[in-house]
């Protein structure tokens, strides 16, 4: 179990190791859609670690004390369900990142907000992520050429 002095809000783990996120921008707070809540809520209801202070996966392996590993679920779950998908193997957690991007951009989502939710430190980053940017090009180039052909 965590320690209850800890911000469940402002830490992370990387490489299996429990810190303080990255960067300033990390720790604002994000914006849940009340459906998304529902989901947390619901696996809340049924997980073995309900404290504020546990993880929202909290892995079984080791009692609560951190969540399960990035790089078996990639291993289990992701990959395979990116074979199954005929992806290939390159499905990991960035794929999602990239995905994200790409929906938010193709719904008109502002490249700021984008930077925001996706918690760079700065737009230049965002606009190396995935974009719809193709089909953002066709629009506006047949936008122009029926200008041009009337």
């Amino acid at each position: 179990m965590q320690s209850s002095t800890k911000n469940r809000n402002v830490r992370s783990v990387i490489a299996n190791r429990e810190d303080a996120v990255k960067t300033k921008k990390s720790k604002a707070r994000l914006p849940l859609d009340p459906a998304l809540i529902a989901v947390l809520e619901d696996w809340r209801a049924i997980s073995e670690f309900k404290a504020d202070s546990d993880w929202v996966w909290a892995s079984p392996w080791v009692a609560g004390a951190m969540p399960y590993y990035l790089n078996a679920v990639q291993r289990d779950h992701i990959i395979p369900a990116g074979k199954r998908a005929g992806l290939g193997e390159s499905v990991g957690w960035h794929t999602f990142r990239h995905t994200y991007r790409t929906w938010m951009d193709a719904n008109g989502t502002p490249l700021g907000i984008q930077q925001d939710l996706m918690r760079h430190a700065n737009i230049t980053m965002t606009t190396k992520y995935g974009s719809s940017m193709a089909e953002g090009m066709r629009a506006a180039n047949s936008a122009v050429v029926r200008m041009a052909i009337q």
